[in-house]
């Protein structure tokens, strides 16, 4: 699992929440030229994690293979759902 955020402290928390259900995690800086690449990939599923859904083009969202948009503050049980869903095709 690779999670991306602008903020350090958004990555230390949602690694730990991620490892914590047995998830082995990767963190990476959201200003990275690579992250910025990876997000162009199109065998990735990506899950976006954002405090305000409205502000998201839908396009956007597309373009870069999102699968799903979780809200801020984090429902974890919604989250370990998503997440089971798509590793295991079900999404």
């Amino acid at each position: 699992m690779l999670v991306v955020d602008d903020e350090a402290a958004v990555d230390e928390f949602m690694s730990t929440l991620l490892e914590d259900r047995g998830l082995e995690v990767t963190a990476m800086d959201g200003h990275s030229h690579r992250a910025r690449h990876l997000r162009r990939d199109p065998a990735l599923s990506v899950v976006l994690y954002a405090g305000y859904r409205e502000a998201l083009d839908d396009d956007a969202i597309n373009k870069i293979g999102g699968r799903a948009v979780v809200r801020k503050p984090v429902d974890t049980e919604e989250l370990h759902a998503l997440l089971s869903a798509l590793l295991t095709g079900c999404v």
